[in-house]
C-alpha cells in the first residue's frame, strides 16, 4: 500500500541485484481492480544508504488515489489515471514528473468549508 494515496498494488518480478543497485524491467503492477501499470528502473545505493531512484511508470486506467476525509480533509476520493510518471532523485529530495489524465470512475471531493 502507498500510505499517502491509500492505493494497494501487487506485482511479482525478478530483480537484478548488483553491488550498488536494484534493477527491474517491464514489471507488471496491478491495482485492486486488476488495472495495470508497467514499471522500469533502478534504485541505486551506497552500501544500502543514500538511495537514489530512477523509475518510470506507464499507467493505464490505474487507481492512483483512494482516500477519504479522514485521510486528507482538503481533498479526497478515488482516482484512475493513464499516462507516465517519472520518479528520480535521492530519498530526501525526490523529483516526480507526472503526466496523467483522469479516467472514468474518478470521483474527487474538494470541500469548500
Amino acid at each position: 500500500m502507498v500510505d499517502y494515496l491509500k492505493t494497494t498494488y501487487n506485482f511479482s518480478t525478478d530483480i537484478d541485484l548488483n553491488n550498488n543497485s536494484f534493477a527491474f524491467s517491464n514489471v507488471v503492477m496491478n491495482d485492486v481492480k486488476g488495472n495495470q501499470a508497467i514499471i522500469n528502473g533502478k534504485v541505486y545505493h551506497d552500501h544500502l544508504k543514500d538511495f537514489y531512484f530512477d523509475i518510470d511508470i506507464k499507467a493505464k486506467k490505474t487507481q492512483v488515489l483512494n482516500t477519504g476525509p479522514a485521510d486528507n480533509e482538503m481533498f479526497y476520493g478515488t482516482a484512475y489515471a493513464t499516462g507516465n510518471v517519472r520518479i528520480s532523485g535521492y530519498l530526501e529530495y525526490i523529483i516526480m514528473n507526472i503526466g496523467l489524465k483522469t479516467e472514468a470512475g474518478t470521483k474527487l471531493s474538494i470541500p469548500l468549508s
